[in-house]
Parts: structure tokens; C-alpha cells; sequence
């Protein structure tokens, strides 16, 4: 007991030096985002990496429970049973912190961006319906394109459907067919219903750990990119 004064003192020194030398609102944004990301895998799902970034700022702020902005990147980020997606992007901003509860209040601004390749499209496909090991989805910025093996006549027979992704709405993206060809023959929509019916939803975030709110689609090569709000809940990284 006769030390703890000292202890006191030398921490007090160390703040001291720390606030001096510019590297107290450093080590603080690094203790935040440790501890958030320590928080992901729950809150989120299992990724193969995190990182995230919080904003230096005044330390009376932060004490205050105030942060101007966190950032989170996340690779191969299962989202939900069988839907990995490759690249995550949230962007939080003027966040308010129960230092008591040590849980997020309030966020006035919460951006997320996903990327899901194409591979880990049609691999949530398999898995999500039934006997689907005979569909497979193309991407491409001028068409999107599914390919399935109804029976015809009683044989199976691969066709084409050339369509678009739409938002059906805020968690669901579906494939909408243009048209359908068999080895260069169009034919009834009747059989892209289908096929876009066993395939439909493409995705469904309704089951996802983390909540979002999808607001816009963009088809790349081979790739998909969702944009749109992650809808925190009060409580979030909490104990």
C-alpha cells in the first residue's frame, strides 16, 4: 500500500507526457478500437479480418462520450448462414457513448458498403435451394445472366436467362429476366419464371447479424456492390 501513491503519481506522469507529446488522443482511439473490434464477431459475424479505425479527438470529448466518426473494414465477413461477403465498408459517424453502460446511444449517420464476388453468390445460392448445384449466376455491368437445367421434354437442358438485379425491397435483391434462349433459341418467359423462381431472392438480408437497410445496387465484373444504412440498435458494443 505504501507504493500506491507513487503508483498514482507515475501514472498521472505518464498521461502527462502522453498529452505533451500528442500521442494521449492516439492511444485512446487505439483503445476504442480494439475494444470494438474485439466486438465484431458477435455483432457482426466471423470474418477473416477486422479493422477498424476511430477518430482522434480532445480527450475531454471522449470522456464526455462523444466520438466524431468510426470506421470498420471487414474480409470475408459471414454476414448470415451461408452468405459471405468479401469486402465490408461502415462509416459511423457522431456517435454518442454510454460510458456507463459502455454502449453506443445514438448514431447520426451509419453508411455501410458491401462487395459479394460472384463465386460467393452462387455458393449462397447452393446452399439456400434446394438441388440448385445446376444454377449459376454471371455478373457483368451490361447483363446480368442465370443459367439452370430445367427438364425439357424430360431431358434436362441448360438455358440462359439475361435480366437485371432488382430491390425488392429494403433486404431482399432478386433477378428480373429479360429474356431466355436455349442454345440461341428464345423462349416462353414461362420457363425463366422457372427458373428466377427457384433462384429468387438472389440475396436476403433479413436474417443477417447485422441490421442494414439497402439502398442502391451496383453490378460489377464479376461482383456485386450493395450500398445503403446500417440500422444500429441502441446498446450496440455493449457488455
Amino acid at each position: 500500500m505504501a507504493n500506491r501513491p507513487a503508483l498514482c503519481t507515475a501514472i498521472g506522469l505518464l498521461f502527462l507526457a502522453l498529452a505533451l507529446c500528442g500521442c494521449a488522443e492516439q492511444a485512446v482511439s487505439d483503445y476504442l478500437a480494439g475494444k470494438i473490434r474485439a466486438r465484431l464477431v458477435t455483432e457482426i459475424g466471423p470474418a477473416r479480418r477486422y479493422k477498424v479505425t476511430v477518430s482522434q479527438q480532445a480527450i475531454d470529448k471522449t470522456m464526455r462520450g462523444h466520438i466524431r466518426w468510426i470506421k470498420i473494414e471487414g474480409e470475408d465477413v459471414e454476414a448470415s448462414a451461408g452468405l459471405v461477403i468479401d469486402r465490408i465498408f461502415i462509416d459511423l459517424r457522431n456517435i454518442d457513448y454510454d460510458r456507463r453502460k459502455k454502449a453506443i446511444r445514438k448514431i447520426e449517420k451509419a453508411y455501410f458498403e458491401g462487395r459479394i464476388s460472384e463465386g460467393n453468390l452462387n455458393r449462397y445460392a447452393a446452399r439456400r435451394v434446394p438441388r440448385a448445384d445446376d444454377i449459376q449466376v454471371r455478373l457483368r455491368p451490361e447483363a446480368v445472366q442465370a443459367s439452370g437445367s430445367p427438364r425439357l421434354l424430360g431431358v434436362p437442358v441448360q438455358v440462359w436467362v439475361s435480366g437485371k438485379l432488382s430491390l425488392v425491397d429494403e433486404k431482399r435483391v432478386s433477378f428480373v429476366p429479360d429474356e431466355l434462349s436455349v442454345v440461341g433459341i428464345h423462349l416462353p418467359q414461362g420457363w425463366a419464371k422457372k427458373l428466377t423462381d427457384r433462384l429468387n431472392p438472389l440475396i436476403d438480408l433479413e436474417a443477417a447479424r447485422i441490421p442494414v437497410r439497402i439502398e442502391s445496387l451496383a453490378v460489377e465484373p464479376s461482383a456485386l456492390k450493395v450500398t445503403g444504412t446500417a440500422i444500429w440498435e441502441e446498446g450496440l458494443f455493449g457488455n
